[in-house]
């Protein structure tokens, strides 16, 4: 595979751990640099969708912890299917399974 661009302007992640790189980093690089290769995709795209996530990500547990403390109906919903309770918030669990279980004392 021809490699005529350099990754030399891509910030590390901040996270990023010393050592050798996994093999799930591994396949992610090669990934995205065919994808660039091919023009389906630009750097840019990635990490604004990152970024995306990251800003997002954190919120949705709260969402649906504040929504079942002030309805019980959703509460009610999401302690029988919790997948299905939190699509009607927009948040799709995709592959997961979602368990909700009641902290009481």
């Amino acid at each position: 595979m021809s490699h005529e661009h350099s990754h030399d302007d891509h910030a590390p992640q901040t996270d990023d751990n010393e050592g050798p790189p996994g093999e799930y980093e591994i396949l992610s690089r090669a990934m995205q640099e065919l994808l660039e290769e091919k023009g389906l995709i630009k750097a840019e795209q990635i990490q604004k969708k990152i970024e995306q996530f990251d800003e997002d990500y954190p919120n949705r547990g709260a969402k649906v912890v504040a929504r079942a403390w002030t309805d019980p109906e959703f509460k009610a919903r999401l302690m029988e299917n919790g997948n299905k309770a939190v699509a009607e918030l927009g948040i799709s669990m995709e592959a997961d399974h979602l368990i909700a279980v009641e902290n009481t004392p």
